[in-house]
């Protein structure tokens, strides 16, 4: 599993045990010099909570959004297209630093069970703090690199949560550092994840 949430949910249904083998995320692939002021949501489709970053994006016309296309559109997962004067559109791309070098935070609103958040991972080794709902694994991927939210709570409150990573500064650099921190634990690096995948399987 990529995630200790989806090692759980795995080891329930199967009764044994699962190791934990999480993502492979090169830094020197995502790492950038911070200092942009957008914030950032990947993957405009329902499941992955588009609804609450156009509702954030529409309550903060003052901010910067960028919205990044990644799966293809599909009929199962359209698209949902936002046209607000703040919200800039990205093609999807293999290189994520140009949009990470523009980015102050992600925000991650999904509505469903996230066994991870790949996106969060590859912001927090440059110290870029996320805004995360609750759901599944995320509250694991963003650690204390930046703020989880449940669903229930009202726009209002992510509005809120984004707003403070601009206004804050101290609670912006603490979360930072949380987050440069939390993208630099031992077993999450390439070469621990490399073995503990090899002692998993017994090599």
């Amino acid at each position: 599993a990529n995630s200790p949430f989806l090692a759980r949910l795995a080891e329930s249904y199967l009764a044994a045990p699962v190791g934990v083998v999480p993502p492979v995320i090169e830094p020197g692939a995502y790492r950038i010099a911070r200092n942009g002021d957008a914030v950032l949501f990947v993957n405009p489709v329902a499941i992955k909570g588009v609804h609450i970053a156009a509702a954030v994006a529409a309550r903060l016309p003052h901010r910067r959004f960028l919205f990044a296309r990644s799966w293809h559109d599909t009929e199962q997962h359209p698209h949902v297209e936002v046209r607000l004067p703040n919200v800039e559109w990205l093609a999807p791309m293999d290189d994520m630093r140009p949009a990470l070098a523009r980015t102050r935070l992600v925000l991650v609103p999904s509505v469903w069970e996230e066994s991870s958040a790949r996106i969060v991972g590859e912001a927090q080794v440059s110290g870029i703090p996320a805004v995360a709902s609750d759901r599944g694994g995320l509250g694991d991927s963003v650690g204390p690199g930046g703020i989880v939210l449940s669903l229930a709570e009202p726009i209002e409150a992510w509005c809120g949560a984004v707003e403070s990573l601009f206004a804050d500064a101290a609670r912006y650099a603490a979360l930072s550092a949380g987050a440069l921190g939390h993208a630099a634990r031992p077993d999450y690096l390439p070469e621990g994840a490399l073995a503990r995948f090899l002692e998993w399987i017994g090599a």
